[in-house]
């Protein structure tokens, strides 16, 4: 597994108000997750999106730089 492939797994938390309220605070764009600490913003496309299932991603080819993989994998 990828590293897009641990924060797109639906494990976290759906409901943003019961992050910290310190989560947030200040910044004009609500994230669904905290950024803890960082001069920039994160940006993590498909974040907590996808169920995890047996076996996931155990073939799914990918090549860098931006590691496309096949549709359905």
């Amino acid at each position: 597994m990828q590293i897009k492939d641990a924060y797109i797994l639906n494990i976290f938390e759906n409901n943003s108000s019961r992050l910290p309220k310190w989560c947030n605070d200040g910044d004009a764009v609500k994230l669904p997750y905290c950024q803890i600490k960082g001069k920039y913003r994160m940006e993590l496309p498909g974040y907590n999106t996808m169920q995890p299932y047996p076996h996931m991603n155990e073939r799914c080819p990918s090549l860098p730089p931006n590691y496309q993989r096949t549709q359905n994998c």
